[in-house]
């Protein structure tokens, strides 16, 4: 009877070869259109290819799929949903669907937070060579959140990342070098990792560099210089860049109008000026809350943009 079976097997093989090759590539062809749906925002379109494939069990539409219910992409954002179809990608081994299956624990996105299971999650993906698992893993080990603190670890991971050309790893390595924090610390190399993201038109970046010279961090203070590169990273729309400015507005600008320094500090830019005025409103606010004497102050200057 097996070798009957054999035999059939035998005669089988030339007729379900083409059949299964034929099914690959159509499953193939299916997913390459879903994906170019997407990058061009046929969200219908991109679903009505992924969503079968995904029941079929095809771990990158599962995971495509996961991010569209994330993203809210063609459907309502469901972050449970995001969660089980990466979960079930991430099973198959899918990298991108682990590395986002753990942005999930890490954000409390369809799951409960759990930095421990991020960071097995992670570890994964960053063996991989997947860059941001590698940044992320590296904040893990940094801040000692369900790994333990290991500043060591944390810089080995951000120059694997930095090497992959991710730039919130330059960021955070520079971060490293400029506290010595398992390096030893280095001012020039620090801002130099920096400064490259920042000319990238990195607003984070620009922000850090101003902090190097409001600070005297391996150069002379220059609070002309800070106050420059703080404007220049809130014309790039970092929020924080906006809290900075409204306290060296509060201590070194005295009376003059919000409107007047708008003008002054973001002419030319192409981002509404109301907007901006909103936003420089907001940071005088929060930085009112920093120094309880200036309040009053700051309630008169604010007069000025709300009456």
């Amino acid at each position: 009877m097996c070798v009957r079976l054999f035999r059939n097997l035998l005669i089988l093989i030339p007729i379900l070869i083409p059949i299964l090759t034929l099914s690959f590539y159509a499953s193939a062809a299916d997913l390459s259109k879903s994906i170019e749906a997407v990058k061009n925002r046929e969200y219908a379109t991109a679903l009505a290819n992924i969503e079968p494939l995904a029941k079929q069990g095809n771990a990158a539409a599962q995971m495509i799929l996961g991010d569209m219910y994330a993203r809210g992409m063609g459907v309502k954002k469901d972050f449970n949903k995001a969660f089980v179809w990466t979960e079930k990608s991430a099973k198959q081994g899918n990298i991108y669907a682990i590395y986002n299956l753990a942005y999930c624990y890490l954000e409390a996105l369809g799951t409960p937070q759990d930095f421990f299971m991020a960071s097995r999650l992670l570890l994964v993906a960053a063996a991989g060579g997947h860059a941001r698992a590698q940044f992320q893993l590296g904040l893990l080990f940094r801040d000692g959140k369900g790994v333990s603190k290991d500043y060591k670890n944390a810089v080995k991971l951000f120059k694997s990342a930095v090497m992959q050309k991710h730039q919130l790893a330059h960021i955070a390595l520079g971060g490293m070098y400029r506290r010595g924090w398992g390096v030893k610390k280095d001012y020039k190399k620090a801002y130099q990792l920096i400064k490259k993201i920042s000319k990238k038109g990195n607003a984070q970046a620009t922000f850090n560099l101003a902090g190097f010279f409001a600070k005297g961090w391996g150069r002379p203070v220059d609070i002309k210089k800070s106050s420059e590169l703080l404007i220049e990273s809130a014309e790039r729309g970092y929020e924080k860049a906006y809290l900075y400015l409204a306290r060296f507005y509060v201590n070194e600008q005295g009376g003059k109008p919000v409107q007047e320094l708008v003008e002054k500090w973001f002419a030319g830019v192409s981002e509404n000026k109301k907007d901006i005025a909103e936003k420089f409103t907001r940071a005088l606010h929060e930085a009112a809350k920093d120094d309880a004497a200036k309040s009053a102050k700051v309630k008169r200057l604010l007069d000025q943009v709300e009456g």
